[in-house]
């Protein structure tokens, strides 16, 4: 029964009832050693328990933190994954954007050199 314990769940009332126990000069390992070694391993347990108790209520407020603060972490982790997914489709608009821009920017350049062309083609055919 003593593998099964719930140690995490131990009722404030287990705890005030072993306490006098505890304080109790005779419940060391070494005093009841001398009496039953089978009783030694249970009086270890019981103060390895009793000490589990308050550890565990002093760790209680830090594992609630923890937990509150992990959900915070998801919540942001998810927040930061969308806004880079619009930042990705942003930056792919910008690159076409770009792409267009430097294409017209081109065609532009071409067209300039045709309109010179069509001058030059213009003073010529005036020349005739």
């Amino acid at each position: 029964m003593l593998f099964g314990y719930d140690k995490e769940n131990i009722p404030d009332p287990v705890i005030q009832k072993i306490d006098k126990y505890i304080n109790n000069d005779k419940f060391t390992p070494a005093a009841i050693s001398q009496v039953s070694k089978a009783c030694t391993s249970i009086c270890l347990w019981v103060r390895a328990m009793h000490k589990y108790y308050f550890v565990n209520k002093s760790v209680a407020p830090k594992r609630e933190a923890q937990r509150i603060a992990l959900e915070e972490l998801a919540v942001n982790q998810r927040t930061l994954a969308n806004a880079k997914a619009k930042l990705k489709e942003v930056e792919e608009k910008l690159a076409t954007l770009q792409a267009k821009y430097d294409d017209s920017v081109r065609k532009k350049a071409e067209l300039e050199i045709k309109v010179k062309e069509c001058e030059e083609k213009v003073v010529r055919a005036g020349k005739v």
